[in-house]
């Protein structure tokens, strides 16, 4: 499991199935959401941004309708 700071101090968890090679669901202001077409790649993008642009990619995520929130 990976965590990723949103806003300098929410802590998110990031988790993925290594055999499936796609994200399982992201975890974000206590919410939790899942896209299960995430590819390894994006993974790998998403970890590589700075918290500012992680959090602006992952509203855009949630905006767009891409993601579905789990309980």
């Amino acid at each position: 499991m990976l965590m990723h700071k949103f806003n300098g101090s929410k802590i998110a968890f990031v988790t993925y199935d290594k055999k499936e090679s796609e994200l399982s669901f992201i975890e974000h202001n206590g919410r939790k959401y899942t896209y299960g077409g995430l590819s390894i790649n994006t993974f790998n993008e998403l970890t590589s941004l700075s918290d500012s642009e992680i959090d602006k990619k992952f509203k855009s995520y949630l905006t767009s309708g891409m993601w579905s929130k789990i309980h």
